[in-house]
């Protein structure tokens, strides 16, 4: 019999991009040496969130003492659509004979409105992917399976939200003490140019410290992403740092003001995961104070969103800070050009189509329940995320 030489699914869309209600099409290629015989092709279409981590706490076991594992887990199915392409399957009583050479088995999917954006977050994620199933002839030979991930993108629009064009600025204070007594207090303040950006943007902001204190202090800007999974019983929440911008120290007595800082904005998944109930995104700026000692260290952070289209403007300079003065008051990599048939109807003026670029925090495996060591296929995934070049603007 024949040798199964290749067997994959190809995307219409080279990016692999593609938005929530969008068609998806490709083909499932099959290549054999010789005839094979197949009860049944089919493509199996998946798309959902899960959310898994275990936690490890010592306990008692009639009197003894042991280590016991905790597993937290919550999934939300979006689709799940079996599609036979090829013959009647195991049992259907037909011997189908696939001929030697290449065949094609093309498909159209439509996604479902409303889906969240793809995510890779370590303990959890929202992925989609495309199955492509061989069932053999024989109930004593395994099938043969194939996948294919691809990325969703669900549209947040900066434009909707009322104050995104608005700047957003923090300030917190902590006195340290020193043996029995009390110090003058470390202040930060941090001032954000707007609150809403899309990946390609520039972040600017200003900083300042006053350290009153007697501590010196080491100090940075950082601009990361705070994920929290709920599993049905409890949540989780991690940090992921983006960047960070250094500051030199800041000696007792002294103050310190940073203007016209700036961090860009990579490849990021959209603020929120919209769509997506057990895992939630969100973005910040944080200014932070490290005194020396046995202190904690002074945060300040201000919140930004992470959108898919950006705010409407003539161009990249019309945002910043007209002046470098803070308020002493505080208030509340590989890029794809091809862009999918979506991005051509986005809302826009003057600004360039976007390109799609891998998620920053680069691939992760994506093996799952159901995959075997046999299964073929893209096993290391990051999705990727609307990117604007705004040297490019037109």
């Amino acid at each position: 019999m024949g040798k199964l030489k290749s067997f994959h699914i190809e995307l219409e869309s080279p990016s692999g991009v593609y938005y929530a209600g969008q068609l998806v099409n490709g083909r499932l290629v099959v290549e054999l040496t010789g005839s094979k015989k197949v009860s049944e092709l089919r493509l199996v279409f998946k798309g959902g969130a899960e959310v898994f981590w275990q936690e490890t706490y010592e306990g008692t076991d009639e009197g003894r003492q042991v280590t016991k594992v905790e597993n937290y887990t919550a999934s939300e199915p979006y689709f799940n659509q079996i599609v036979p392409v090829y013959g009647r399957g195991k049992g259907m009583g037909d011997q189908n004979h696939l001929p030697p050479g290449t065949h094609f088995y093309p498909f159209s999917f439509q996604l479902p409105p409303n889906l969240p954006s793809s995510f890779e977050g370590g303990d959890g994620h929202v992925r989609y992917t495309i199955r492509g199933v061989m069932d053999r002839a024989s109930w004593r030979k395994k099938e043969k399976d194939t996948k294919k991930p691809f990325t969703v993108i669900a549209l947040l629009d900066l434009n909707l939200y009322p104050n995104a064009a608005g700047q957003t600025e923090n300030q917190q204070s902590k006195t340290v003490c020193c043996l029995c007594c009390k110090s003058g207090p470390i202040t930060g303040k941090l001032k954000v140019d707007r609150i809403g950006y899309v990946p390609g943007d520039t972040i600017h902001f200003h900083s300042e410290i006053q350290n009153l204190s007697t501590r010196v202090c080491k100090s940075y800007v950082r601009f990361y992403m705070s994920v929290i999974f709920h599993s049905t019983r409890k949540s989780k929440s991690i940090a992921r740092e983006i960047t960070r911008v250094e500051h030199p120290e800041v000696r007792p007595g002294d103050s310190e003001t940073w203007t016209r800082e700036t961090v860009s904005v990579p490849s990021l998944p959209p603020s929120d995961l919209v769509g997506c109930r057990i895992i939630d995104v969100n973005y910040y700026v944080e200014l932070d104070v490290d005194p020396s000692g046995l202190t904690r260290e002074l945060h300040v952070p201000t919140k930004v969103i992470i959108g898919t289209i950006p705010l409407q403007r003539q161009n990249q300079t019309q945002y910043g800070f007209s002046s470098p003065e803070l308020s002493a008051h505080a208030s509340s990599p590989a890029q794809t050009p091809s862009a999918p048939p979506m991005a051509d109807s986005l809302p826009r003026t003057n600004m360039p189509t976007p390109t799609y670029s891998e998620s920053v925090f680069g691939r992760t495996s994506i093996k799952e329940k159901g995959d075997s060591e046999k299964t073929r296929g893209d096993m290391n995934f990051a999705p990727a995320y609307a990117y604007y070049d705004w040297s490019k603007q037109s």
